[in-house]
């Protein structure tokens, strides 16, 4: 990154800029803030430029294809004003380094990563085919490498597959040495001329060098058109060999199609057993990464989805994109170990590592452990509750509940009764040894309940709800204890008891914390701020001296009670923190999110001492054993990850 210069400007629309990221053809990229305090990647074109009907229209359609594709595959525009002079465009900003900064810093891909890496772009290749586009100038700089898969960035100069090409006769677009045979003639540019730069792409992942060379210019165009690719990197009969030869055909027609080239990555990689699901396409890894199965702590085996969408980001969408390829830095750390050629040793685990895993049919929105730590309790999006005997881990019972999803689950001190709370402003509480439910359901909240916990004493329960409230019930007649805490001004998600029995803390969509006195029903302190988005889960720790914030502004917080203050940061997700939870012994701290990782942090220094990969989509709870040996996190992937974190 590079300070602001003395012309550069200071403000784009709404948006602060700090740093210039970089420059390209079309225009210099800035790291920004919003006026919310996210980051942002803000795109200005060149201002020399700026009478040039040309690139006016080029960067209407970069704007235009980036929003077409939107999702997970590439940059999502989230504003933009191309009448400006001159004209902008904003995305949210993915720290991660490019393809090509990865490995001139660090060398060659390995084979497992390069089809992580192949797999990642070929889906998102097919996600741009399908809108209609072809992007027509993919290469290192345009990969992010985030870590949670590969995006293609930078739509320059992407066309429509159903209109003519706009641009001269003898005028190329693209960056030569990774362009197809076809961008060099007065052919038409479809589908399979991405490919042939996707299997460019992969060459110069796996050896280091485009498979035509870079220079001279003629030769490299002669090389493409007429030559073999230099496929040197990699063994001949190797399945990269062939199917990266088979992308650099040189006749459109004789290339595989994305969907040809995911069937021939997954095909491999079950054969092998390297990280495919049986049936589906890959995991969304990051290439990165896919070396770090043997070590405990990154295991590639990586708050709820809205009942209408996503459930725990449902109003404020958690944007992931990058711009240019000057989008690099402050990201994935890199090692010697994720792209060295030699296989890893098998090392004995230490330190955290993934000791079960429980899979269901639904989304697990979350998870409660019992006291005696021999139940595990888990809430799905079909709604059920399911119980699993930790002993032996089969399921033992499954409770039914309407269609809504059960979004919060809470197991009293006693071990005797559950809480389970949903859709539609659903609250019930279960005998956990009969598992029948006791009474009928608990009637006040208008709308989805997000939260439940029990008060220390087991005899109070809250609950925090979209319909703005916090409320208390009484736990053994079943009956709401006073009228509802009012003063949010949005839905609650989080809502947790401090173990001193008398303050309750609340949290949700209004980013503020608010402190209750569980006797007289109102605030007691000035809501507690410092988040700039929703705030996801609240956790206290044993002695109640701190409470955990997590939030889609993708930080935890620490905070002290008692003062009203923020005391520390946690920083590290790359997407929403949707859950967190402390050890018994209060010394470490769990977080988790919509990045699919788990983090673990010692709380004395704010320290990240482990992030567990395992999870292939969202992390929405997680929690400790009572004796703070094994940590549960249950997600969208239907599935809860046991990791053990100490012997014993």
């Amino acid at each position: 990154m590079v300070p602001l210069g003395k012309e550069d400007p200071t403000h784009v629309g709404g948006y602060r800029l700090l740093e210039c990221l970089g420059a390209g053809g079309m225009g210099r990229v800035f790291l920004g803030r919003s006026p919310g305090g996210r980051r942002v990647a803000v795109k200005l074109m060149r201002t020399d430029r700026l009478d040039d009907p040309r690139f006016r229209d080029r960067f209407v359609r970069e704007i235009e294809a980036a929003r077409r594709v939107g999702g997970f595959h590439t940059a999502q525009v989230v504003d933009a004003d191309p009448t400006a002079n001159p004209p902008w465009m904003v995305t949210a900003y993915v720290p991660g380094p490019s393809l090509a900064e990865a490995v001139a810093a660090h060398g060659p891909l390995t084979p497992g990563g390069v089809r992580v890496l192949g797999s990642g772009l070929a889906e998102g290749l097919a996600a741009i085919h399908a809108c209609g586009l072809v992007h027509r100038d993919l290469k290192p700089g345009n990969v992010i490498m985030s870590e949670d898969g590969p995006r293609i960035i930078d739509f320059g100069i992407v066309r429509a597959l159903d209109v003519p090409s706009m641009t001269q006769t003898g005028v190329m677009l693209g960056t030569l040495p990774y362009m197809s045979p076809e961008q060099f003639a007065d052919r038409p540019v479809e589908k399979p001329s991405d490919v042939f730069s996707l299997g460019s792409v992969l060459t110069f992942a796996a050896c280091g060098h485009p498979p035509f060379g870079s220079a001279p210019l003629p030769a490299v165009v002669h090389r493409i058109i007429n030559a073999s690719p230099d496929l040197s990197g990699l063994p001949t009969g190797h399945d990269l060999h062939h199917l990266i030869g088979a992308c650099l055909a040189k006749n459109p027609a004789d290339r595989p199609t994305t969907a040809e080239l995911l069937a021939g990555l997954a095909d491999h990689d079950r054969r092998r057993g390297t990280g495919m699901d049986a049936g589906g396409p890959p995991r969304p890894v990051s290439p990165l990464s896919v070396e770090r199965a043997t070590s405990p702590a990154t295991t590639e085996d990586d708050r709820k989805p809205a009942r209408k969408g996503l459930r725990r980001v449902p109003r404020r969408a958690v944007l992931a994109g990058g711009l240019g390829g000057a989008l690099l830095a402050a990201g994935v750390p890199l090692g010697r170990s994720l792209t060295h050629r030699s296989p890893p040793r098998p090392q004995p685990p230490r330190g955290p590592f993934r000791e079960a895993s429980l899979v269901g049919n639904a989304k697990v929105y979350s998870l409660a452990i019992s006291p005696d730590g021999r139940t595990l309790v888990t809430g799905h999006s079909d709604g059920t509750t399911n119980l699993w005997d930790l002993t032996h881990r089969p399921k033992v019972a499954s409770l039914p509940h309407p269609t809504h999803g059960v979004f919060a689950v809470a197991i009293s001190p006693d071990g005797r009764t559950l809480a389970t709370a949903g859709g539609a402003g659903m609250v019930r509480l279960w005998d956990t040894a009969s598992r029948t439910q006791i009474g009928s359901d608990l009637a006040g909240h208008t709308k989805d309940v997000n939260s439940v916990v029990f008060h220390p004493s087991g005899r109070i329960l809250a609950t925090g709800s979209d319909d703005k409230t916090v409320r208390l019930w009484d736990v053994p007649s079943r009956t709401a204890l006073g009228d509802p805490l009012r003063g949010h001004t949005a839905g609650v998600y989080a809502v947790a008891f401090s173990p001193d029995l008398t303050t309750l803390c609340s949290a949700g969509a209004d980013f503020d914390i608010r402190v209750w006195n569980v006797q007289a029903g109102k605030t007691i302190f000035t809501p507690m701020t410092g988040h700039t988005d929703t705030v996801y889960s609240l956790a206290f720790n044993p002695d109640g001296t701190r409470l955990a914030s997590g939030s889609g502004d993708q930080t935890a917080r620490l905070w002290s009670v008692g003062e009203a203050l923020e005391v520390a940061t946690f920083s590290g997700h790359t997407g929403s923190v949707l859950t967190t939870a402390f050890s018994p012994d209060g010394k470490r701290l769990a977080t988790a999110g919509t990045d699919h990782t788990v983090r673990l942090w010692t709380t004395a220094d704010q320290t990240n001492t482990a992030v567990l990969r395992g999870h292939t989509e969202r992390v929405q709870s997680v929690g400790f054993s009572p004796d703070g040996r094994t940590l549960f996190s249950g997600g969208d992937d239907k599935a809860t990850l046991l990791w053990r974190l100490s012997a014993g």
